[in-house]
């Protein structure tokens, strides 16, 4: 595990990485995800776990930290990032609300996607109206006091 965080770090200290190589980084995270077989289960987590779990996260950080990517799709990405923390506060308490109120009798999969329309749809208004005007609010409550602060307080 040191030596991949070594690699990790290496690869980040060089501020940008070749898109070429961060591709292949990409695609060799997805084939080692679909291709490496799961170790059987043992409690004993042996070099066969590292790599079956390992080997897809290298390579899938080295992809990302490789520098920034060259396409946006039109920020629905960064959009999904900005939410994500509050897909997370969020994903719990509504999985068990709407798994009181869906009708389960329509199946797994519409059940699946209503969750996860309804988490994102949830999770926008609450990055919009919520946290992103309280950021706001902190960053100038917290900003004003350090500006007020003498130089030598600080």
């Amino acid at each position: 595990m040191f030596t991949l965080g070594m690699t990790l770090a290496l690869v980040k200290s060089l501020r940008e990485l070749p898109i070429l190589w961060r591709f292949i980084a990409l695609a060799g995270g997805v084939m080692a995800y679909a291709y490496v077989p799961a170790p059987p289960a043992s409690p004993a987590l042996g070099f066969e776990y590292v790599v079956w779990a390992g080997l897809p996260a290298l390579l899938f950080s080295i992809a990302v930290l490789g520098g920034p990517l060259r396409f946006r799709c039109f920020g629905a990405i960064d959009q999904l990032g900005n939410i994500s923390y509050s897909a997370y506060l969020l994903h719990v308490p509504l999985a068990h609300a709407w798994i009181n109120i869906f009708p389960l009798r329509l199946g797994a999969w519409p059940f699946l996607i209503s969750s996860i329309a309804l988490l994102y749809g949830v999770s926008l208004l609450n990055f919009r109206y919520f946290e992103q005007p309280t950021m706001l609010w902190l960053n100038r409550l917290l900003l004003g006091r350090l500006s007020r602060r003498p130089a030598s307080a600080i």
